[in-house]
């Protein structure tokens, strides 16, 4: 009689320890994930920003040679080469709003990434105990 609940008593502490070690896999296989999305997510951003500043500078250059070129040939161009400028500022500044977006994309897909499993944990725990 007095075994049976001694061997109750085994049981739930090999089924917790089985529970807690199970716990332990899943938030380090969760932990390697979120550091490989993130490394992977800034690399990506990082080349997206290299991409995006040698495209406007090459742009910046292209129109600042066009439009020297212009003033070159006749005074009454002037107004032409400088509303070049203009329009290769302005390619400049839409460009970095892109850069504004893609970074804000990316923000927003880390923080689904680590707060949803973040979560799962904690309801996984909160439901075992």
């Amino acid at each position: 009689m007095h075994s049976q609940p001694a061997q109750e008593d085994e049981d739930h502490r090999g089924r917790r320890s089985r529970m807690g070690t199970l716990l332990v896999i899943i938030i380090i296989i969760i932990i390697i994930v979120v550091v490989v999305v993130v490394v992977v997510v800034v690399v990506v951003v990082v080349v997206v920003v290299v991409v995006v500043v040698v495209v406007v500078v090459v742009v910046g250059r292209r129109s600042s040679s066009r439009s020297s070129s212009r003033r070159s040939r006749s005074s009454s161009q002037s107004s032409r080469s400088s509303s070049s400028i203009s329009n290769s500022s302005c390619s400049s500044s839409s460009s970095s709003s892109s850069v504004v977006v893609v970074v804000v994309v990316v923000v927003v897909i880390v923080v689904v990434v680590v707060i949803v499993p973040a979560a799962v944990i904690v309801v996984v725990v909160l439901m075992w105990y």
